[in-house]
């Protein structure tokens, strides 16, 4: 009886989501005539541009707790769906424009595009829409590059300030000179090494420089 499954609400497996099995509006399988009841997700139902139509499931599906929309893990998305993803990911990125999709089409896991990246004149071929790209940030591996070499170097004064915690003194402002390419450098007396025989038999003058990029990225001189 339709009354089994109308309004049902149907939690989906490993999420907080659920979807509500609406009333039976004639639509049937086209296989075998079984009936195909349409549902209410809060968060597919309302995208109708990935979802323009219907969403369908079976009484049997529904009763088993399956899930007919993205919500789930192993949802299939068609060719269609799977370029609005793609469209989706690089918008806000003007950076980027896709050049072209793989074909055929071989599910969203499979299937190749290609991008251009104007800030470095690239083209980035055979990238994949999986699941790690549905929310990254780059589809340029140059970009990519960029983001995390930045994320890795600390500020100067960060550095610096730690070095001086380590047994390390300024001992004149930094003096930009060009020597292999210019650059800014920093003179430090060090506890340590300012002391050893090397500096007692005059071989060193215990005091050591380094570069601005070279505490950046955490070298000690």
């Amino acid at each position: 009886m339709d009354e089994e499954i109308n309004y049902l609400k149907v939690f989906i497996k490993n999420t907080k989501k659920y979807y509500t099995v609406l009333p039976w509006e004639g639509d049937r399988f086209s296989t075998n005539n079984v009936k195909m009841y349409p549902i209410y997700c809060e968060v597919c139902s309302n995208d109708k541009e990935l979802f323009p139509e219907k969403i369908l499931i079976r009484k049997g599906d529904a009763l088993k707790g399956y899930c007919p929309c993205a919500c789930s893990g192993g949802y299939k998305y068609s060719e269609l769906q799977y370029k609005i993803l793609v469209k989706r990911n690089i918008q806000n990125k003007p950076n980027l424009s896709i050049v072209d999709f793989e074909d055929p089409y071989k599910g969203i896991k499979s299937t190749r595009f290609s991008t251009y990246c104007s800030i470095h004149n690239t083209y980035n071929y055979k990238q994949k829409l999986n699941s790690r790209f549905c929310s990254h940030k780059f589809f340029c591996h140059k970009c990519s590059k960029d983001s995390l070499s930045k994320s890795k170097i600390k500020s100067t004064k960060t550095y610096l300030e730690n070095l001086t915690g380590e047994g390390y003194y300024l001992i004149k402002d930094p003096i930009k000179k060009c020597s292999g390419g210019f650059h800014r450098y920093w003179y430090y007396f060090c506890d340590t090494c300012s002391k050893d025989n090397y500096v007692k038999l005059g071989l060193c003058s215990g005091t050591f420089s380094t570069t601005t990029g070279a505490l950046q990225m955490g070298q000690k001189p």
